[in-house]
């Protein structure tokens, strides 16, 4: 049952009511980010830290300068208990099974694939694969959670197609070395490709099947979607990141916060 447009109102006038009672008459501050000594805590896999961390970290040093940051990685069924408890801030990265009655989500921006060989391979020598020789290549298969790989692996078994998977890894650190010095083939995010290649001697090549983009999102519980403090990282990090696509790729300029929305409840 749907709560009705007065019932909402109700909710939405109350809430501002609870806000100022702790800020006006009980004494609660607003969150000051200059002076606070808060930990926040992320949820995303290592793919996410190359992407998110750096620039997150360099806008903490100038703004809040006392607060610290430490990223969690853990299984999905425990990350929907860790968001609802606090033990976690948010989850930020591609996590479809997060979208659950009592979950907020906002897109930041959309990812899509890339395959990664060394430079000299004696099979793929150009930036382009048919399908045909993909499928005889041996590949290494990185596997962390939240990384929207699966849609690919998708994509493969709709075609009714299969590669041999030579090495299966869950996390991505080791790839550049591992790829660099053999014979295998990757496919993984782009943004890892991207910083991949400029670690390692290696091509960057376009996968030979059609794979929608995926977002990147974060996620947060319902229950701390009006801390200040929670509010306050939520926005700078949609303000980082929400303006990714734009361009070519290039470090993003701040812009205006895309808006956030609650997964409906399901009767």
């Amino acid at each position: 049952m749907l709560p009705t447009a007065r019932c909402i109102k109700i909710i939405q006038g109350a809430k501002k009511a609870l806000e100022a009672i702790k800020t006006e008459v009980l004494g609660e501050p607003p969150f000051d980010p200059a002076a606070s000594r808060r930990e926040y805590v992320f949820s995303m896999n290592d793919v996410g830290e190359m992407a998110l961390l750096p620039r997150i970290m360099v806008y903490m040093a100038k703004h809040a300068p006392q607060c610290n940051v430490r990223s969690e990685t853990m299984p999905l069924q425990e990350l929907e208990a860790a968001l609802e408890s606090g033990l976690v801030d948010m989850a930020i990265g591609h996590f479809p099974k997060l979208e659950k009655p009592g979950i907020f989500k906002q897109r930041l921006f959309q990812r899509s694939f890339a395959c990664l060989v060394r430079w000299g391979h004696p099979v793929v020598q150009q930036d382009r694969i048919t399908l045909r020789t993909f499928l005889g290549l041996s590949h290494l298969l990185v596997k962390p959670q939240g990384s929207g790989d699966e849609l690919f692996e998708a994509q493969l078994k709709k075609l009714g197609v299969q590669r041999r998977v030579q090495l299966l890894i869950p996390h991505c650190m080791s790839v550049p070395r591992i790829i660099a010095e053999t014979d295998l083939i990757v496919t993984v995010p782009d943004t890892a490709a991207e910083y991949f290649s400029r670690m390692a001697n290696l091509r960057v090549i376009k996968p030979p099947i059609n794979v929608a983009r995926y977002s990147i999102s974060q996620y947060w519980h319902g229950r701390f979607h009006r801390d200040p403090a929670i509010q306050w990282i939520r926005q700078r990090t949609a303000e980082l990141f929400q303006n990714q696509n734009k361009g070519n790729g290039q470090t993003p300029a701040l812009g205006h916060a895309e808006t956030a929305h609650r997964v409906p409840s399901r009767l």
